[in-house]
């Protein structure tokens, strides 16, 4: 199944790879077209540039024919050749680092003394497992890139650790889904959206159990308060033959059920992996993927349905999130290259860039999640049950991630935009909406907290966990022994 996803080392290899064309000597043509296609494009330096002046409504037309576009080669991803080696490796250079200034500016202005916390989104007082390993990545960051002493380094981290240390739990057993950032007491709903928050997520807390094994390993005289963190939870709950599990309440009762669908699933159950957790069946995404066609590029997709908070969606945020922690050791490489070629094919018909994630915006309903495909819908973007296509916009955190691992043409007009258009003064923007041609002005930990994590790994140039020290888990095989 992954072979469709393989990114081949010359253009040859794709005699084998790819259907759809009569005779090696078309394939050949049309690679040559897409070369030309491929050409280096001029520095972004505004939104005119780095936007055609295309209506919304053909944009939308072209999307949705998406799905019938006849299959094209796979995208090239080779380096843009005006990005030289020192501009992929060792110290950050002037731009890079004032981003990374920029970005631990939010974290600064929103963590809370008390708890050692920080503000899931700007001046708003909640938080979630997912934003508490947000936070630990960008505290890691911001001391490995010299932008806090290591006197406040160690200060704000044993502040959270001792927090994470007595979180009251749900029954007793697992973190709830939400808490408050100034008492780190659990929320039953979220004071923006109404949304329930009660019971527990093993995704978000695969997400922290990656970052708690980075803390110990990196920082040993650490390591005994990670260990005592996790092991005060319940966590053999967290699965059930060989799947992720999650709690909710609804109608009045709790209910368990398996969560998670192709991306996060994966990339959650690698962090429960590296505690000992047995989650063999969730570390196999091709059990249950099948692929769709976007623009003509292969797209992996989940073929299970949506149920309670399990999206069949594919945006970066996991292959992003997998690439610069592990290398790729829970979610195929061949399938993030896939989920960017996407995005590449869109801006090449549309002239739109493209960068899709999930984050806040800065109005109702205040976090949306914008995909390449959504149940079988292309370019869907959306809250719940909600569609919401004027409010589609570039995500500044996968354009910086999607760069520091792919430093080709299309990902650096990406981070040449963001810096342009996104910069805020508590941090950076959360993106640029595409229908509005404007930025999208919420400020959220993820977004500065994935680009302070992207940023490390472009200075130490490899993956963080093996930067910290961290082996690779053994990876189950075909049959899930």
């Amino acid at each position: 199944m992954f072979g469709d996803f393989q990114s081949p080392p010359m253009k040859w290899l794709l005699l084998t790879q790819i259907g759809g064309f009569a005779t090696a000597g078309g394939l050949v043509w049309a690679l040559q077209t897409w070369d030309q296609q491929l050409t280096p494009q001029p520095i972004v330096a505004s939104v005119n540039q780095a936007f055609a002046q295309v209506r919304p409504a053909q944009i939308a037309q072209w999307d949705q024919a998406s799905l019938q576009q006849p299959q094209q080669p796979p995208m090239l991803l080779e380096a843009d050749s005006r990005i030289g080696p020192d501009q992929i490796q060792g110290p950050l250079s002037a731009s890079e680092q004032a981003m990374a200034q920029r970005a631990w500016r939010y974290f600064d202005a929103n963590w809370q003394e008390s708890t050692g916390l920080v503000n899931r989104v700007d001046r708003i007082a909640v938080t979630s497992l997912h934003d508490m390993a947000t936070s630990l990545a960008a505290l890691v960051s911001a001391r490995e890139l010299a932008l806090i002493s290591d006197r406040i380094f160690q200060h704000k981290l044993k502040r959270l650790l001792q927090t994470l240390a007595t979180l009251p739990l749900y029954n007793g057993e697992l973190p709830h889904r939400l808490y408050h950032t100034q008492t780190a007491l659990p929320l039953a709903k979220h004071p923006r959206t109404g949304q329930s928050s009660t019971g527990w997520s093993a995704i978000d807390i695969g997400r922290l159990a990656r970052w708690l094994k980075i803390v110990g390993a990196r920082y040993p005289q650490f390591k005994p308060q990670t260990e005592a963190i996790w092991q005060r939870w319940q966590v053999s709950l967290l699965t059930r033959n060989g799947q992720l599990m999650a709690s909710q309440i609804r109608h009045g009762r709790e209910q368990l059920y398996q969560q998670g669908r192709l991306g996060y699933e994966t990339y959650a159950a690698y962090g429960l992996r590296l505690w000992g957790l047995p989650v063999d069946v969730a570390l196999q995404p091709q059990k249950y993927m099948t692929i769709s066609h976007v623009y003509g590029q292969p797209v992996p997709t989940d073929r299970r349905r949506r149920n309670f908070d399990n999206d069949v969606s594919v945006n970066s945020d996991p292959y992003i999130l997998d690439g610069i922690e592990t290398g790729f050791q829970a979610l195929p490489r061949s399938l993030a290259e896939a989920v960017l070629r996407a995005q590449m094919a869109r801006f090449e018909k549309t002239q739109q860039l493209t960068a899709v994630a999930t984050d806040a915006i800065d109005r109702a309903p205040f976090r949306l999640t914008n995909t390449v495909i959504a149940d079988q819908k292309p370019w869907s973007t959306y809250a719940g049950s909600q569609q919401y296509a004027d409010f589609r916009f570039l995500s500044t955190k996968a354009a910086v991630g999607w760069y520091v691992l792919y430093p080709n043409h299309y990902t650096r007009r990406l981070v040449e935009f963001v810096q342009s258009e996104l910069g805020g003064e508590q941090g950076w923007q959360s993106g640029f909406y595409e229908t509005l041609r404007q930025p999208n002005q919420a400020l959220s930990a993820d977004t500065n907290g994935v680009i302070l994590a992207s940023l490390l790994y472009r200075k130490v140039d490899q993956p963080l966990m093996d930067w910290a020290g961290i082996r690779p888990v053994t990876q189950p095989t075909s049959d899930g022994s």
